[in-house]
């Protein structure tokens, strides 16, 4: 990442932000079993990210290019682990 990059964790499911989040990349790390889910939608329920881990421990990226505005931000599911957003 090239840029001055700032990051949450996160470990609940809830409301990220309302407003726009330029994010460079998701990180989720430490799912507790096979089958575990997480999912990522924006202010509209538009699907950000969705993911379930194959094995434990599982861990999974989602990177962009450059970074992407999304207009607000919302973790729907969460079964385990933490999730990194890494933004600008």
């Amino acid at each position: 990442m090239d840029r001055m990059t700032h990051s949450l964790k996160i470990t609940a499911t809830g409301l990220v932000t309302l407003g726009t989040i330029q994010v460079q990349q998701f990180e989720w790390s430490g799912s507790g079993s096979s089958g575990d889910t997480l999912l990522i939608v924006d202010n509209n329920g538009k699907v950000v990210w969705a993911a379930t881990a194959a094995g434990t421990p599982y861990d999974l990226y989602k990177s962009y290019g450059r970074p992407a505005g999304i207009q607000g931000l919302s973790v729907t599911t969460l079964s385990s682990g933490t999730l990194v957003i890494y933004y600008v």
